[in-house]
């Protein structure tokens, strides 16, 4: 590296050139990324850009890509706004004294409402780094095993700042990016005035919220040792960790002392945990965690149970169950009284978050005293993890010594009765994973990956409904947080097991896989971006709108977030992999209450283009996927909607041979049609599905005008009416198999770019 250049093969990169402002950047930081990530081939073909330490504005282009093709539908009612010391405005048919209209306003909602699902993980993210480097100083390396090299770890970091992630240090100094682009975000919240503007807030809201939760989820499995598949050999991740983990209040030994964690911060529990150990007694207590809480002491102590989703806890707690309490805070339902409830089945108590509840603070008292008084000192509060863990832990051990049967509630038979059996977050997916999952995914015959997610508020069965008919039709299923958990309830009686017992956990087509708690929402985003490093040759530092080119063009992937009244943290997740590209489908519509939705326009044929990377040309494409994030009501619309928005203008021919069947199939049983539209999908008659061709050639010719025969498509019907030769339809609609596509200009590459320039056409 000489004079702010570097070589990667035969190629030159100038520092100044791909990175807007680079003279206050370190560059031995840009120097990595180039020397590590990016290949020789695809710098001399596309060139290279870097945004590192990505602000709202450096994907501006690509956010009104977005914006622009899948207009934003406002569901809030509110009109007037009382942001700022002239209002109130009323801006039904008018402008506010500022000029904000009503359209601005209603982004700046919604724009508000995702920082609300962004700042519970900011705040978690930050007191989990600080307790870390307390216990092992910014130096403590990150090590995720033998299956991840530093460039794997932490996608989601590296996409929006650079940083590779080799200690805590680092993880500091990409929270501290967080924690500026959010002060931003939430001012922009009350005084943007263009709806653009904040909707490409939301969007950011979004990715700063998968940076946080990544943070947690490395700190967790290299400094606590959570459950990570870093060193198990890929021919046995299909049954790793075993689906052996009993759930539910009925798994639980009531012979027992019962401690239940209750909220986001695991380190009361293992502090617990760890105290038990020392003692040698951790075999006498039964550890239990509900929401995240449970999710997380899986992954560190497989003895522990997950009791159910965090909107269970009232009934949990009044049922008497638990012999101590431990709660923080979390996403725990607003008209919960959590002391209360406790108090009413007699139930020892510690709050330990950062804002008192009502309770006596209690932390500089010596543990010791806490638990030879506990019954005398009611509910306390202690805001030191530590301390808590430890006066938890002893409680339980005096309990054990002291203890009378509790009085149970009238739903104690019902309570304790709920059991299943799940697997335990297995933490993320390596590259040598994924690529033995690419050729099914992208080129084969699994139709595409599902990541489902929910607060744990669906109906129970309809979680697990949902993962069966997804995996059962070859897709690869992904979850995390209280939807793992709900979707371990669902029993096969043919079978006589549950779920996860009867799908495997690698990233391949026909399994489920649980990532972990809600922080662990952010590995299946990480597996997406990784994919375009050795599908492409993308590299995903500091490069997300090249990356999210790729996976919206290309990558059959869809987000559903399931269960009545989700929160705004799942509202803000859905931001995060809409700009990713990613389409999303929430509901139950009636128990949403979301500011907005993306919806596209099939019918506005104008919307649906994109460049051919070959020649520059501008064509038509198909109008998929149709929406971006959008609600639906029922379990089965699930279904035929997540059918739909796989398709991409960029499916391989074999990829899109698998959607089209699943959309047909989907759309017989249950509307006893062929899917709407269905006929502006294809491209050529080698993607027809075998058992559906004869008919579906006949219907292109009837119904639709095209030319076919018994076999073949011989002239297709172009959008703008003209009947066309296949071959030169081909070359008018739609992008031929493998084509490289993009709708921002400046990603084509460079000679095609080049040549326009010459011609005059740019």
């Amino acid at each position: 590296m000489t004079d702010r250049k570097i070589r990667i093969g035969k190629a030159e990169v100038d520092f100044d050139a791909i990175v807007p402002d680079s003279k206050g950047l370190d560059e031995e930081m840009l120097a990595t990324i180039i020397e590590e990530d990016w290949a020789e081939a695809h710098y001399l073909q596309f060139g290279g850009k870097l945004n590192l330490f990505l602000t709202r504005s450096d994907l501006k282009e690509w956010d009104e890509f977005l914006i622009d093709r899948y207009a934003p539908e406002y569901g809030q009612s509110r009109s007037v706004c009382n942001d700022c010391s002239w209002g109130p405005c009323e801006l039904v048919g008018g402008k506010g004294r500022c000029g904000l209209e009503m359209k601005g306003y209603q982004a700046r909602l919604g724009l508000r409402y995702s920082c609300l699902g962004c700042l519970p993980q900011l705040v978690h993210s930050r007191d989990l780094l600080e307790k870390a480097l307390s216990l092992f100083g910014k130096e403590k390396a990150l090590d995720m095993g033998r299956n991840f090299i530093v460039s794997d770890h932490a996608p989601n970091i590296g996409i929006l700042t650079g940083i590779y992630a080799r200690n805590l240090g680092d993880l500091g100094d990409a929270l501290n990016y967080a924690e500026r682009e959010f002060n931003k975000l939430i001012r922009g919240s009350y005084l943007v005035l263009q709806a653009m503007e904040a909707e490409s807030g939301a969007f950011h809201s979004g990715s700063l919220l998968m940076l946080c939760m990544e943070v947690s989820e490395i700190i967790k499995m290299c400094c606590f040792n959570f459950t990570n598949t870093g060193n198990e050999k890929l021919e046995t991740l299909g049954d790793f960790p075993p689906a052996k983990l009993n759930s539910g209040p009925g798994s639980v030994n009531r012979n027992k002392p019962v401690i239940i964690f209750v909220g986001d911060d695991f380190l009361p529990a293992w502090f617990c945990v760890e105290s038990l150990k020392k003692e040698g007694t951790e075999e006498e207590i039964e550890i239990c965690g509900i929401g995240p809480a449970g999710d997380d002491i899986v992954r560190f102590f497989p003895k522990g149970h997950i009791l159910g989703p965090v909107l269970s806890t009232a009934e949990l707690l009044k049922s008497g169950i638990a012999d101590v309490t431990v709660a923080g805070e979390g996403c725990l339902p607003l008209e919960l009284d959590i002391s209360v409830d406790s108090d009413k089945a007699k139930t020892p108590f510690i709050w330990t978050g950062r804002q008192g509840i009502g309770v006596e603070d209690r932390t500089g008292t010596p543990v010791e005293e806490m638990v030879s008084l506990y019954q005398a000192l009611g509910p306390i509060w202690v805001r030191d993890a530590e301390k808590a863990g430890k006066c938890a832990a002893g409680i339980a051990m005096k309990v054990l010594q002291e203890r009378k049967n509790l009085p149970l509630s009238e739903q104690t038979g019902k309570v304790s009765g709920g059991n299943w059996i799940i697997r335990a977050g297995r933490g993320p997916t390596s590259i040598a994973e994924q690529l033995q999952s690419a050729f099914a995914l992208m080129w084969g015959n699994s139709p595409g990956l599902v990541m489902m997610l929910g607060c744990g508020n669906a109906e129970k069965s309809e979680l697990g409904w949902l993962a069966e008919e997804f995996v059962a039709r070859n897709c690869i299923v992904m979850t995390a947080g209280c939807a793992a958990s709900e979707i371990g309830r669902h029993f096969d009686d043919k079978s006589g097991r549950y779920i996860y017992q009867r799908y495997e956990s690698a990233a391949q087509a026909r399994n489920l896989i649980n990532f972990g708690g809600c922080d662990a929402i952010c590995h299946p985003l990480g597996f997406l971006i990784r994919y375009m490093r050795p599908a492409g040759g993308i590299s995903s530092y500091g490069n997300l709108a090249e990356v999210a080119n790729g996976i919206y063009q290309v990558m059959p992937a869809v987000l559903v977030i399931w269960g009545v009244g989700c929160s705004e943290r799942m509202y803000c997740v859905a931001n995060a992999l809409a700009r990713l590209g990613i389409p999303v489908i929430a509901g139950p519509r009636s128990g949403l209450n979301w500011p907005r939705y993306l919806k596209g326009d099939p019918g506005n044929y104008s919307k649906w283009w994109a460049y051919h990377g070959g020649d520059g040309a501008r064509r038509d494409v198909e109008p998929v996927p149709e929406n971006l994030i959008e609600s639906v009501e029922s379990k089965e619309e699930v279904l035929i909607r997540a059918a739909r928005l796989f398709l991409r203008p960029g499916n391989f021919r074999d990829a899109r041979r698998s959607i089209l069947d699943l959309n047909i199939e989907l759309s017989q049983k249950y509307s006893n049609e062929m899917p709407e539209g269905w006929h502006h999908w294809i491209r050529s008659d080698a993607e027809l599905p075998p058992r559906s061709k004869v008919r579906m050639l006949r219907l292109l010719r009837e119904e639709y005008g095209w030319d076919t025969d018994q076999r073949n498509i011989l002239k297709g019907m172009h959008r703008d009416g003209r009947l066309l030769p296949i071959k030169d339809f081909v070359r008018e609609y739609g992008m031929d198999q493998g084509t490289y596509l993009t709708n921002i200009y400046s990603m084509l590459p460079i000679a095609v770019r080049k040549k326009a320039n010459d011609d005059g056409e740019r």
